[in-house]
């Protein structure tokens, strides 16, 4: 009996958010297909790439360590092609900056984050974003909503002192509810119709999105790459 064919996904940036991404193609795989059987659940091929993480150390803006991080991520894609993958993701936001040199050691089609989130944030008269700073400054959620809102480096700062407490293994639960708040208060004080969660360690943190206002990039990559497969297979 051959393999099916994949869904590949590139890990690791950071651990936590790829292995939520693969509870989510799991778990959200009833909403596209008909589950009578294991063999009717996705083929998973997840790459844990292990690099450091250039965002803590302030070098993701240099031309020459990411020339070295793209290469070594081309590898991965070129592991996932070879495994049989139909579609590729990558759990990271920021690592979208590099999708173009990855689509191009492959004709496996990558699905962009940005793309999907734009088609999820359509419905919300005023979303705002939460992001890492490293995220805003990239622009890739310039065009995701015409009426984005977008706050300061002060309050992304906040956002990312959970993003390291998750990355480094301190987060607590009181960490957990905390953050609860804080997402909360952004809401209200912005006068925000839906918060997009666009770090991917973020819906890590804040838990299932049971509120349709809290827009998780995980949920909506899971989404869009299980939509892709079984439209596919």
């Amino acid at each position: 009996m051959a393999l099916k064919p994949a869904i590949g996904v590139i890990g690791g940036l950071g651990p936590q958010a790829s292995a939520l991404l693969y509870q989510l193609l799991v778990d959200r795989a009833r909403y596209h297909t008909d589950l009578r059987d294991t063999a009717d659940y996705p083929r998973i091929v997840l790459v844990s790439t292990s690099i450091p993480n250039y965002l803590s150390t302030g070098e993701a803006t240099d031309p020459a360590i990411m020339a070295q991080v793209i290469g070594l991520v081309q590898e991965e894609v070129r592991v996932l092609e070879q495994a049989g993958s139909i579609v590729i993701g990558i759990a990271c936001n920021t690592a979208h900056l590099a999708l173009d040199a990855l689509q191009a050691v492959t004709s496996v089609p990558f699905l962009s984050i940005m793309d999907l989130m734009q088609d999820a944030a359509r419905p919300f008269k005023r979303p705002g974003l939460l992001s890492t700073r490293l995220t805003k400054q990239t622009g890739l959620y310039d065009t995701v909503h015409p009426a984005l809102f977008v706050p300061d480096d002060s309050v992304l700062e906040q956002a990312e002192t959970w993003v390291f407490k998750l990355l480094d293994g301190s987060l607590t639960p009181e960490d957990a509810e905390e953050f609860h708040r804080f997402v909360e208060d952004y809401q209200k004080t912005n006068e925000l119709d839906a918060v997009l969660l666009a770090c991917t360690e973020l819906p890590v943190v804040y838990g299932p999105a049971n509120r349709p206002s809290i827009v998780s990039t995980l949920d909506v990559l899971a989404d869009g790459l299980l939509s892709y497969y079984y439209r596919h297979v």
